[in-house]
């Protein structure tokens, strides 16, 4: 999805334009629209715009101003100038500054139309072509250092603290520095290609960390560290230590990671889920933070592929207080543990019978104790991760299951494992469902009582704590509607209402549901039911 946003300070030229790309099915557009270049810079510090289509002289900024400002804030954003008469000397200007197009307003929607196409195609040439060269150049010629990982582990852990911190950072050449927050950026690969080997594994994730490096501000730094050849965490910290930078840096992280997200899909085939937070973290929270990233990664996105959350307070269920499973240990609990993981259940019960196949077996007390209560912590750790204690206890009667008689073993342990399985993943999918219906019923909730306000993707998707456009998505996959027309519709029948009530005039009307101007109302409210305002309430009268 690629978004637009329209300036021009006559509102008449901004509505027409706005609704002639709203109205466009060529391409997934999400059209925005300003009528200043102030209110374009606020929005510009919210969203990823990839387009703008703006009058080249407004009031109070120029176009010149307002192209260097866009470029400081999103260096890829297209720009297209419309001017109502020609002036080649300050197009000129333009072009040298970056400006992509400039149209005369006079030449109509056709022509509009078929620039933005044209710059819509140049985005989709650009984004194979520079990741490409920005991959083989950098990336995988200067793959980093396993001293840099080892330092980044450790850090992560607890084990590298105060002076000693930046000192190995200032060693190690990493480009962050121990007096300033970092920003978190946590990946998951959600699956993994058929016949893939560990190098190739390790080598999607540099061609993913590329991408991401690519998309990126040149006035970011920037430092990861991968675990298990599928997981991924971006560390990142701004230049600038100023708070209007820091604060415009999560909706540039929001916007980027889109773009990461969709040039996976598209180029490398690969889908990958991603999860960052609006606040900064300062090193020493880094330990505790990092746990909670790799749970939710690990346990908690469920099957869903291509997540994209802005906050992850999306996830309240309570986190680990304990460390995951020992990657050291026996290579069949480690082969269960990744089964989970990805979800493969055929695997995951294949597994867990040669397990108890194995613990049964066993001649040797010792180990067939030992192995039995690994098995326990396997469960246990799995059910804690996912909050799920009191649905344990009173499915499974209590703990009891961990602390079976040594002579029941034999007769009921595969029975009462298998079923503990069964029963996690049951509940991986009721937990999922039962998080996206929550999420509709309160976008439902909240669209309900502010048919006035701003109800657009992006201004919904801060009260449910996702990404806009994975909202959007997620969305028309719970309910089978998109959630524009799910609104309209919702405003529709309340401005019937209103047109019942006489006292109201239509004029008003348009701007208590939420439509910016009663010129825009009426197109709005006959295209959809065929009757203007006045004819609909002329016809309510006589019923």
């Amino acid at each position: 999805m690629y978004r637009i946003l329209v300036i021009d300070d006559e509102p008449i030229i901004a509505d027409g334009l706005y609704e002639l790309f709203a109205q466009d099915e060529t391409f997934a557009l999400e059209v925005h629209k300003v009528y200043s270049a102030p209110d374009a810079l606020k929005l510009l510090d919210r969203l990823r715009i990839d387009i703008v289509l703006s009058d080249i002289k407004m009031p109070g900024m120029n176009g010149l101003e307002l192209l260097t400002q866009i470029h400081r804030r999103w260096p890829f954003c297209h720009v297209i100038f419309l001017s109502g008469y020609s002036d080649f000397e300050y197009v000129q200007k333009a072009m040298q500054l970056g400006a992509d197009s400039y149209i005369l307003k006079s030449q109509g929607d056709e022509v509009v139309l078929e620039t933005v196409y044209k710059t819509l195609a140049l985005l989709e040439q650009e984004t194979t072509s520079a990741v490409w060269n920005r991959r083989m150049e950098e990336e995988l010629k200067n793959a980093r250092p396993l001293l840099c990982q080892d330092f980044l582990w450790k850090m992560l852990r607890g084990e590298i603290t105060g002076a000693q911190l930046e000192q190995q950072l200032l060693k190690l050449g990493l480009p962050l520095r121990a007096g300033h927050p970092v920003f978190l950026v946590g990946g998951r690969l959600d699956h993994m290609p058929q016949k893939s080997d560990v190098a190739d594994s390790a080598q999607l994730l540099e061609q993913i960390h590329a991408v991401f490096m690519t998309y990126t501000l040149p006035t970011l730094n920037c430092a990861n560290v991968c675990w298990q050849n599928r997981y991924w965490l971006w560390l990142i910290q701004p230049l600038e230590q100023n708070p209007a930078v820091v604060a415009r840096l999560d909706s540039f992280l929001s916007g980027m990671l889109e773009r990461v997200q969709e040039y996976c899909q598209k180029q490398l085939c690969v889908a990958v889920s991603l999860v960052t937070d609006s606040q900064p973290h300062a090193w020493q929270e880094l330990p505790a933070a990092f746990e909670r990233y790799r749970s939710v990664l690990t346990y908690q996105l469920g099957a869903q592929d291509e997540m994209l959350l802005g906050e992850i307070a999306f996830f309240d269920q309570a986190m680990p207080d304990h460390p995951v499973w020992d990657r050291s240990a026996d290579a069949l609990l480690s082969s269960l543990e990744s089964a989970f993981e990805y979800r493969q259940k055929d695997s995951f019960d294949q597994l867990l019978q040669t397990l108890l196949q194995g613990l049964l077996a066993c001649g040797n007390p010792v180990q067939k104790i030992e192995l039995y209560h690994r098995l326990c912590l396997f469960f246990l750790e799995r059910v804690a991760a996912a909050g799920r204690q009191k649905d344990f206890f009173d499915r499974f009667h209590g703990y009891a299951a961990f602390t079976m008689p040594y002579e029941q073993w034999d007769s009921s342990l595969p029975s009462l494992f298998s079923k503990m399985g069964d029963w996690l993943f049951e509940g991986i999918e009721d937990r999922h469902a039962a998080r996206f219906h929550q999420m509709v019923y309160t976008l439902h909730q909240y669209i309900a009582v502010h048919l006035s306000e701003d109800l657009s993707v992006n201004a919904l998707a801060e009260k449910v704590y996702l990404n806009p456009v994975y909202l959007s998505r997620a969305y028309k996959q719970a309910t089978g509607e998109k959630l524009s027309e799910y609104i309209l519709v919702r405003r529709l029948e309340r401005a019937k209402q209103l047109l019942q009530q006489p006292e109201k005039k239509i004029s008003e009307i348009g701007y208590l549901i939420g439509l910016d101007s009663a010129a825009h109302f009426s197109r709005v409210f006959k295209k959809y039911t065929g009757l203007s305002p006045q004819e609909y309430r002329e016809a309510s009268a006589h019923l």
